[in-house]
């Protein structure tokens, strides 16, 4: 009897065990130590969450269903690893409603999905498709003081990374290099609250090619917002393409955010950018623009230029070193690390005067695992 019931449990420990075809642990650990200098002085320490890349911890699996369908979660939760403090999250996407730095959350994903040969239907927390584009096409893939001078303005709010909430459809990796994702978060207002009731209502979608060494795609989101009981709604759209020389890769993007209200707000930026091996790493270089148009009597301009190293170690280890310069006119005053709160220092107002330029570095160390 004790054979029988052993060779039971044997059993069904391998039936589960076949069934479950993933689990991992994976992160980023992201050290970088960075110095912005302004017209009225300079700002110097570590990155918030790394210059190179966001420092990150997580879990996801995969379970096949049988019948080609599979189940699938991600669990990715932000890290400030200068301090060891977790990141910011926003559970209802409207404006100020962000939670305080400190506890580990899983604030950067946090989906489970179901997968099949026509697509992945995901629920939960995750990128948004116009910041999926944005980042795609940037080099320094929006992180530390190289990033594009446009990322450096956020007229979006707490969704212009992510949004909470949402169900989203993504087209299979099957159609000869098309690929795509349709994503909508409702408002969890109630439906008495007047004008406010669609407040964080989050919709997006991108749509791209990429078959050798062509990569092209644009995408759209929008999030529903009110102020003072005036529609205060933010788009943002992006375009960007690549080409693969072999030698280098050549990049270019277009972004633009507008919030409809009544001071009604355009911010306009693009970027080229190009990416070559070099030794045992990567060069990187970028030019990029913004422009802060509103109803105010100038529209801010930014110009930047940023180039970089990315010098691998190992298979999982970089070490890296960026240098950054803007040059600002018609009453702009951004730094290099002002980047809208993402891998940055804590940059204080009035480090650099109107119309001044301002230089930054970083270098630093990257861990994958």
């Amino acid at each position: 009897m004790k054979k029988s019931l052993i060779a039971l449990a044997a059993l069904a420990t391998a039936g589960f065990a076949s069934a479950q075809s993933s689990v991992e642990l994976f992160g980023i650990v992201d050290a970088g130590f960075a110095r912005v200098t302004g017209s009225n002085g300079h700002v110097q320490g570590l990155s918030t969450g790394g210059g190179g890349a966001g420092s990150r911890i997580g879990f996801r699996g995969t379970e096949d269903l049988g019948g080609g369908l599979k189940a699938g979660f991600w669990l990715e939760a932000g890290l400030n690893n200068d301090s060891g403090a977790g990141g910011t999250t926003n559970t209802t996407n409207i404006a100020g409603a962000a939670t305080p730095t400190g506890a580990l959350t899983f604030n950067r994903r946090s989906t489970v999905s179901l997968i099949t040969n026509v697509g992945e239907v995901r629920l939960g927390r995750d990128y948004t498709p116009a910041y999926l584009n944005e980042t795609a096409f940037d080099p320094f893939g929006n992180n530390g003081v190289g990033t594009g001078v446009y990322y450096q303005i956020n007229a979006v709010g707490d969704t212009r990374l992510r949004a909470s909430n949402q169900i989203s459809y993504i087209l299979p990796s099957t159609l000869g290099g098309l690929y795509g994702q349709l994503s909508f978060a409702p408002s969890e207002q109630a439906s008495n609250t007047g004008v406010a009731k669609k407040d964080g209502r989050d919709i997006g979608v991108r749509l791209g090619y990429a078959a050798g060494p062509v990569d092209l795609a644009a995408a759209y989101n929008k999030v529903e917002r009110s102020a003072g009981g005036l529609s205060n709604d933010a788009k943002h759209i992006t375009f960007g393409a690549s080409y693969n020389l072999g030698v280098a890769k050549v990049l270019a993007q277009y972004s633009l955010q507008k919030v409809e209200s009544v001071a009604d707000r355009e911010v306009k930026g693009f970027l080229v950018g190009a990416t070559a091996p070099l030794g045992s790493g990567l060069l990187k270089a970028t030019y990029s623009q913004v422009k802060d148009e509103s109803t105010a009597a100038l529209d801010p301009k930014s110009k930047k230029f940023a180039i970089g190293y990315d010098y691998n170690l190992s298979k999982r280890t970089k070490a890296y070193a960026t240098y950054a310069r803007i040059k600002n006119s018609d009453g702009a005053s951004l730094t290099t690390g002002s980047t809208a709160g993402l891998n940055s220092l804590a940059i204080p107002a009035g480090l650099n005067a109107a119309d001044r330029s301002s230089n930054g570095y970083e270098v630093g160390v990257r861990h994958s695992f």
